[in-house]
């Protein structure tokens, strides 16, 4: 979310995301710097920056959600190992 935005809405990308160990790239980055590039420069590149790294699974909230009961009704020991929190 870019600071002070004209526009109400954030800016969003979908695709491939490279992490690098400079940062972001890939696809997804490249578009969302250059559709965002004038308002990005204009806060000197300070803004808060989203990544749903599990689209196929819902809401950030939802795969949170899961993830706290599932590590409240875990074995300590299983619970690196044990099925995915998050279904089939």
């Amino acid at each position: 979310t870019v600071p002070n935005r004209k526009k109400k809405q954030s800016i969003t990308q979908e695709g491939p995301l490279l992490l690098t160990h400079h940062g972001l790239s890939g696809p997804a980055a490249l578009r969302l710097s250059a559709f965002a590039a004038r308002e990005l420069a204009d806060v000197n590149y300070n803004c808060d920056l989203s990544i749903n790294w599990c689209t196929s699974f819902g809401t950030t909230e939802e795969v949170e959600d899961a993830l706290w009961t599932y590590k409240s009704t875990a074995s300590p020991k299983r619970f690196v190992s044990s099925v995915c929190p998050l279904g089939n």
